[in-house]
């Protein structure tokens, strides 16, 4: 070290002990200011978490493992059963379509006046901007969601999805938590049972239409073979051949198109199933945050810097004074 700063560094030490009495006021007053900030002003907020299984469907296990090896061994490729899967519920999780209904879902809380209704714009105190407009508003709600209450993860070992809320008031924490799994499975069972009844009526529209065509298929080869007089003409072998043919691929995309439906009822079954949780939320009665005395330390740490910092430029503003 440079005994020029050593020096230096003795001076201000032995400064700030000169005005050891003021430095002690100030910092026992900027102290008791953190004391009451941490303690006082400072909001608790309480966290609730939901646990969701993974699906079923998105397993090799359970029962759609098995009657997909019972399809294999009837020669029907099942493929895979669903799209369902941990990451597509933290989509969903975070979609604007689910958040909105959690936005302007009414809540009802208990208060010292009674019971109390309530929706996240008015908790949130977004409702007080007179000159935000609705669509503002609704953007602010969403981002304090996504960037402060809610908080997603999946564990990679079991693919258990965890939900965790963050909120104020514990018990509105903790519905939050709840309508959020119950808004998802509604979703994914709509969205399921949208898409395979899309799928039902292609598959019954299409067997109608090669049911028709095999009907009218098996009446031609019947009047070919009632019309002809010599079977043994080249010309009636051909055409003979040409209506076999063309009946036997009507018949053969009629057993795949049943094949498809039964796959169809099979995934209908377990698609259908509601989402498993395996923890329900319930109202915490311990905050999760702020941690009330690492915080302390780290403000009354930052205030002894800064009151260091002070006594130094107080220190060396005669010099520059002078300069």
């Amino acid at each position: 070290m440079n005994p020029d700063n050593k020096t230096e560094t003795f001076r201000l030490l032995k400064f700030i002990l000169e005005r050891k009495k003021i430095n002690s006021i100030v910092f026992g007053i900027t102290t008791v200011g953190f004391i009451i900030l941490v303690f006082f002003v400072i909001p608790k907020e309480y966290t609730a978490e939901v646990s969701v299984l993974p699906s079923v469907s998105a397993s090799t296990k359970g029962l759609g493992g098995q009657l997909g090896n019972l399809a294999s061994l009837a020669g029907i490729s099942m493929g895979s059963f669903s799209s369902r899967s941990q990451e597509m519920y933290l989509g969903i999780i975070n979609s604007r379509k689910l958040l909105e209904r959690i936005i302007f879902h009414e809540y009802e809380l208990e208060e010292k006046a009674g019971i109390e209704k309530t929706n996240l714009i008015k908790f949130f105190e977004l409702d007080e901007d007179e000159d935000a407009s609705p669509e503002e508003k609704i953007q602010k709600a969403l981002k304090e969601l996504r960037d402060d209450v809610i908080v997603t993860n999946i564990d990679d070992d079991n693919e258990i999805l965890y939900l965790s809320v963050t909120m104020e008031d514990p018990n509105l924490a903790a519905k939050v938590a709840n309508l959020i799994v119950e808004i998802l499975d509604e979703l994914v069972l709509t969205e399921v049972q949208k898409e395979i009844t899309e799928q039902n009526d292609y598959l019954n529209m299409r067997l109608v239409q090669i049911k028709d065509s095999i009907s009218i298929a098996e009446e031609d080869l019947k009047n070919l073979l009632e019309k002809s007089s010599d079977p043994t003409l080249p010309e009636f072998q051909v055409a003979q051949i040409r209506a076999r043919r063309k009946l036997e691929i009507q018949t053969a995309v009629y057993v795949e198109l049943r094949k498809q439906k039964e796959i169809l009822y099979i995934e209908n079954f377990v698609n259908l199933s509601p989402i498993k949780i395996l923890d329900e939320a319930y109202p915490p009665y311990r905050k999760s945050r702020p941690k009330r005395l690492f915080l302390l330390i780290t403000f009354v740490a930052l205030g002894g810097f800064i009151q260091i910092g002070v006594n130094w430029v107080i220190y060396l503003y005669p010099r520059f004074s002078l300069e």
